[in-house]
């Protein structure tokens, strides 16, 4: 059983699971809390209106614009595939399964835990990293049993440590008391946000509370005095101690576009542009199972736990599932994907539904090969079940019914689809600094053209003693498929007053194909020592070139209270945000924002259907993972930003020069008129180059006037990167997004250059005009509202031929209504609006 909906959260994503709460306050040092002025906290109208404007669409979709002619996926892949039975020496013939056995998840309400388990059993497989112990599931491999029930359990329980500055985050079960009505429902990606966390997956030996039946082991049989499975008339309850244990370590999660939202929901793409989205989402799963990692997947079926009467109303007597109806917000069930078969007969789906009309059948033929949590005919106890669902085994009176079912690939409610890769533990990676317990429910998602990033603030002391711990990878979660991710690591100085307050001391760039959980190792180990604050910076950009930013929310107390409790609902969210942890930045106000202020909470949920008072936001998903040693503390140069040796403008009539007026012509205050791929040498005349602030386009290349002390003596910070030739000593510098870059010179003299970088962008997502008017001549300047020109502009669609393109300027002839959509390439990246004439 998935999750259940409650009023004012209509969407997928906002069904509500929890467990206990305690609140306490927790001393911490404050960054910028309270700094926020009206002025400031007006200003994120943009994003609030954004986040109404994206509320509802699936958030792991394909934007619009981020994709050519093919998708990310060119493989051809087979017409049928199935894990169970895989070539693996290539002669011809299937030699290994990566699936484990169906299970039975009764008592409860846990298919989404059976499905993530499941699905971590099989990646870990067929990725080796078990060893030869655990072989594939092949005559001479030992079995590979995950404990659901360690999963199923922590998921609900909350931070129970009152240490933790998070003490009390997590769900909040109000119900029923008794450790059995602990497993609630809930989504597969709630064993995500867990595995994340640093806790399971767990082998179910480690240790005997591990396996799912309570202490007694008391059993609930059927009338021949058979046993069915575990009883939840029992202790089922599993010490907190147990709860950091791990076997594997979750490296990376893969979130794929819902297949049924890509047909249903997106309204702002056409019918054609949709179906592409659909079949580029089935590639996408195909992909994940090639692989050999199956993938979850919530679906609205009959019934939503076995044992249940079903109405039939989506499946056939042939155990082919398809939900007909527009279902994408219903899913109630979630099973694995583990093959497929593009040949699968739609006819199949065939059956009489409760009215005694014919159920409507899919247009196409093709399903997914799926596994349940129902049981199987060819297991034992407890794993058998009932034994009477799914695909038989077999055609006479001993036939078996196997536990497995056909899924349409066009299912109108399909949602939920993620896959799981892992690594093993590395024993000298102890610590995880960390600040979000609370499993994704909701997710409000904008995308900007100014930029935007997200941080965490970590102190040292809090996550452990030691005097020395080396930062050796971070980690965040993503949203839409092909997002480009930067990390910045800051050492912060002492009074930070921004994320970015101190010395900048590791970066890693990262580009993922779906959105989900990303674990990066750095390129070497940094050290931090007792006393230390550090952030983690992470700026995200999607393939269109906008930067993306999210943020995590779930119904709250007062929702269950007002609401909840009058629906029957027993559960509620609680999270956890202290002031100075989590912080977000735009450029189009130039300001950071603190997440636990109030009055930024209000805004975000400004123009959406939510109400802020019933709903918990969390941290930003922005990890670190530290490593405990036993060094002594070194001792370091100050690293405080070079704010204070910055040589100020002086407003006496100082002028500045370039050495190539044909890539940066300079005005009198420093702004970039013009610009083009090229290299240019910026100073004051008759002065140094200190103190200058620049207006640079993303990617803009830079060289510095003279020669550097050495290599060692330039920083940059932010966006601005630099290299120093180590023959010349001239440093280049690359602008990627706004930041600083500190030189000291072979006169011993340390400048500042800061850099603010913007790039074109259209004044307005559409331009209307009347058909017939006059022929109107639009150059870049005009239709993209920039000073920038030198890029190329196209046409990229216009059925009426009512457009042409001539020395960069687009010249219109609005004789009949139409749209025409323009593209605009600057610097290599891509620009588009579309002109509608009515």
């Amino acid at each position: 059983m998935l999750m259940i909906k409650g009023k004012g959260f209509r969407k997928v994503a906002a069904r509500i699971i929890a467990l206990s709460v305690i609140f306490t306050s927790i001393p911490t040092v404050q960054l910028m809390a309270g700094t926020n002025d009206d002025k400031a906290i007006e200003g994120l109208e943009m994003i609030a209106q954004q986040f109404r404007e994206n509320e509802g669409e699936d958030p792991y979709a394909f934007r619009k614009s981020n994709k050519g002619e093919e998708f990310l996926i060119n493989e051809v892949f087979p017409k049928s595939y199935d894990l169970r039975n895989v070539d693996t020496d290539g002669d011809g013939e299937a030699d290994t399964s990566y699936v484990t056995p169906v299970k039975f998840q009764n008592p409860f309400a846990t298919c989404w835990g059976f499905a993530a388990t499941a699905a971590a059993e099989s990646s870990i497989l067929s990725s080796g990293i078990a060893g030869d112990e655990y072989a594939a599931q092949s005559s001479n491999g030992k079995e590979l049993n995950l404990s659901e029930k360690h999963t199923s359990f922590f998921v609900s329980r909350p931070v129970s440590d009152p240490n933790n500055s998070q003490y009390g985050e997590g769900f909040i079960f109000d119900g029923e008391k008794g450790s059995s009505k602990i497993y609630q429902g809930g989504f597969s990606f709630y064993a995500t946000s867990l595995y994340a966390s640093g806790v399971g997956p767990v082998l179910e030996s480690e240790n005997k509370q591990f396996e799912y039946h309570g202490k007694k082991e008391n059993k609930v049989v059927d009338e021949d005095g058979k046993p069915v499975y575990y009883s939840d008339d029992d202790d089922w309850w599993i010490d907190d101690d147990l709860k950091d244990k791990q076997s594997f370590v979750l490296k990376e999660s893969y979130i794929l576009p819902d297949t049924s939202k890509c047909i249903n929901s997106d309204k702002y793409k056409s019918e054609d542009e949709r179906q592409a989205d659909f079949n580029d989402a089935v590639k996408a799963v195909k992909e994940q199972i090639y692989k050999k990692r199956p993938v979850q997947v919530g679906y609205k079926s009959d019934v939503a736990t076995p044992g249940e009467e079903s109405s039939t109303e989506y499946i056939s007597d042939k155990w082919a599932h398809y939900t007909y109806e527009d279902k994408s917000g219903s899913a109630d069930h979630a099973v694995l994907i583990v093959g497929w078969d593009d040949n699968y007969p739609r006819e199949n789906f065939a059956h009489k539904i409760a009215d005694g009309t014919d159920a409507p059948l899919p247009d196409n033929d093709g399903a997914w090969l799926v596994k349940n949590s129902w049981g199987s005919g060819e297991e034992e106890f407890p794993n058998r079940g009932f034994g009477d669902w799914g695909l038989l085994k077999g055609e006479d009176e001993n036939a078996v019914h196997t536990g497995y079912f056909w899924l349409s690939y066009e299912d109108r409610s399909i949602n939920g689809l993620e896959a799981l890769a892992f690594d093993n533990v590395k024993k000298d990676e102890n610590i995880i600094a960390q600040y979000d317990y609370m499993p994704v429910v909701n997710v409000f998602s904008a995308y900007n053209n100014s930029e935007c990033k997200t941080a965490n603030v970590f102190e040292i002391s809090k996550f452990t003693d030691v005097d020395v711990a080396k930062l050796s990878a971070v980690s965040c979660q993503t949203e839409t498929p092909g997002t480009k991710v930067h990390y910045s690591v800051y050492r912060l100085k002492d009074g930070a007053a921004k994320p970015t307050d101190g010395k900048l001391i590791a970066e890693k760039d990262a580009t993922y194909d779906f959105g989900g959980f990303h674990k990066e190792e750095l390129e070497e180990s940094v050290k931090l020592q007792k006393g230390d604050r550090f952030s983690v910076v992470v700026s995200q950009t999607t393939p269109d070139d906008y930067f993306a930013l999210s943020m995590k929310y779930a119904a709250n107390k007062k929702w269950y209270d007002e609401v909840g409790k009058k629906h029957g609902r027993t559960s509620y969210a609680y999270g956890v945000i202290n002031p100075g942890e989590s912080l977000f930045y735009t450029s189009e106000n130039d300001t950071w924002y603190d997440l636990s202020e109030k009055a930024v909470k209000d805004e975000l949920f400004k123009y959406t259907e939510e109400d802020s008072e019933y709903c918990d936001m969390d941290n930003f998903p922005i990890k670190a993972y530290l490593t405990e040693t036993d060094e002594k503390p070194e001792k370091r140069e100050d690293d405080e930003n070079e704010d204070s040796k910055k040589v100020p403008l002086t407003g006496n009539g100082d002028s500045y020069a370039s050495s190539n007026d044909n890539f940066a012509a300079i005005t009198s205050s420093g702004k970039i008129n013009d610009q083009k791929l090229d290299f240019a040498n910026v100073a004051k005349s008759n002065i140094d180059p200190s103190g200058l602030k620049m207006t640079a386009i993303k990617g803009s290349k830079f060289t510095t006037v003279g020669k550097v002390k050495d290599a060692s003596s330039v920083r940059s910070e932010g966006g601005v990167k630099v290299k120093v030739n180590k023959k010349t000593l001239i440093a280049k510098v690359t602008c990627k997004s706004s930041g600083t870059a500190s030189f000291t010179m072979e006169d011993g003299k340390t400048y500042t250059i800061a850099f603010t970088v913007e790039k074109p962008k259209a004044v307005a997502s559409a331009k209307k005009m009347s058909k017939g008017s006059e022929k109107v001549s639009r150059s870049i300047k005009d239709l993209f509202g920039t000073d920038v020109d030198g890029g190329t502009l196209s046409i990229t669609k216009d059925s009426k031929n009512q457009a042409s393109i001539s020395d960069n300027t687009l010249v219109i002839n609005p004789a009949d209504t139409g749209k025409i959509k323009i593209g605009y390439k600057y610097l290599n990246k891509n620009y588009k609006m579309t002109i509608k004439i009515k």
